[in-house]
């Protein structure tokens, strides 16, 4: 009588016996999944016979470069994302299969990771070197590869998810990397690349070298309801982001925050926190670590008026909480006449668009407090 009440009118718990033990062997599923998925791609990235094999698997794709530049597809306009082929498929096709040059340089591809369906991912560049570069061979991949290649940065802020991004910025990173690298800083002696191209040895010395990676510091200056924004020369249109500067030997992140802040626009900041991280590929590969940080009016008043660095910084602007709000819903898009303001803000995946968005929420909850 009491289970019948209880069934016809109380609703069931959320979290039934059979719900938890559902979403348990489900979460205990995917975790293993996860861990077998970075197990899988170490193997591949350290052992040349299985990476060897991994480009025989019918699912095996690879994106191709021409002088460091991807092939992409547009979309529509302002969109680009990065065209993979079938590694099966460029290995048969004619432009490659004719020459030994083509056929060496897919050979050499390294392996860039596995997709989140589980096929392995590898990159090649086409090109020996920039000096053999020419347009006219550029177009005749193009056209016969049914894209384009333009810098890794275009389809960064374009593909639809981060997975894609993330094997884009990788097998960039990979590529310039091994093409850049190849010398040993010890011994003088030319370096010998393991197969997967993660890894490189001095045949003499036996030192092995790993691709590095530069660390960017991003923070977004805020004061009560304002935020600060800046804008360089190298930006695109109407394209306004926080602040940003590399990293210097010794600095943490905080001091590193601090110190561009004070460089480039003068203020001052009290506190930093970290948020969040990326990874940029270019000018040379880096991790861009995202801080948010209060202005210290004591030290640095605030003012409308800002004393930037010419030499790195066009201008910089405080901005409303509820402006950044309206340009967030349509960040990379065009001119609004019904905003206040009609800027660009960098795109949804990017570090410095998760820095806006956690200052917008922050101000939403406090509304509700």
């Amino acid at each position: 009588m009491t289970l019948f009440y209880a069934r016809t009118t109380i609703r069931p718990p959320l979290f039934s016996i059979y719900a938890f033990f559902k979403r348990f062997y489900a979460t205990a599923i995917r975790s293993d999944s996860y861990a077998s998925r970075y197990r899988e791609e170490q193997a591949l990235s350290e052992d040349a016979e299985k990476c060897n094999a991994a480009k025989a698997d019918p699912n095996a794709r690879i994106l191709l470069f021409y002088n460091l530049k991807p092939l992409l597809i547009k979309l529509r306009e302002y969109t680009s994302v990065t065209k993979w082929h079938l590694y099966k498929d460029i290995v048969q096709m004619d432009i490659i299969a004719k020459s030994e040059a083509y056929k060496t340089r897919i050979g050499e591809s390294v392996f860039v990771g596995l997709s989140d369906e589980g096929h392995p991912m590898f990159a090649a560049e086409l090109t020996a070197n920039k000096e053999n570069a020419t347009r006219e061979e550029t177009e005749k991949f193009e056209k016969r590869l049914g894209g384009y290649f333009n810098s890794i940065q275009v389809p960064i802020v374009s593909e639809p998810t981060r997975q894609w991004s993330s094997l884009a910025i990788r097998a960039y990173s990979l590529l310039r990397w091994n093409r850049e690298h190849c010398y040993s800083s010890r011994s003088g002696q030319r370096t010998e690349r393991l197969t997967s191209g993660h890894v490189q040895k001095c045949p003499s010395t036996d030192e092995t070298f790993y691709p590095q990676i530069s660390p960017i510091v991003i923070v977004l200056l805020t004061h009560e309801d304002r935020c600060l924004l800046v804008r360089q020369s190298r930006f695109p249109p109407r394209m306004y982001s926080a602040v940003a500067g590399f990293c210097n030997v010794g600095e943490s992140i905080e001091d590193a925050a601090r110190r561009e802040l004070a460089e480039e626009v003068g203020l001052c900041a009290k506190s930093v926190r970290y948020v969040g991280s990326e990874s940029w590929p270019a000018p040379v590969p880096q991790i861009m670590l995202g801080c948010v940080a209060a202005l210290d009016a004591d030290v640095t008043p605030f003012s409308e008026s800002i004393d930037i660095d010419e030499k790195e910084i066009e201008t910089a602007k405080w901005f409303r909480r509820d402006e950044i709000a309206a340009v967030l819903r349509n960040p990379w898009g065009g001119v609004d006449e019904t905003r206040a303001i009609n800027i660009r803000v960098p795109p949804k995946f990017a570090v410095g668009n998760l820095l806006l968005r956690e200052w917008v929420r922050e101000g939403a909850q406090k509304r509700f407090l």
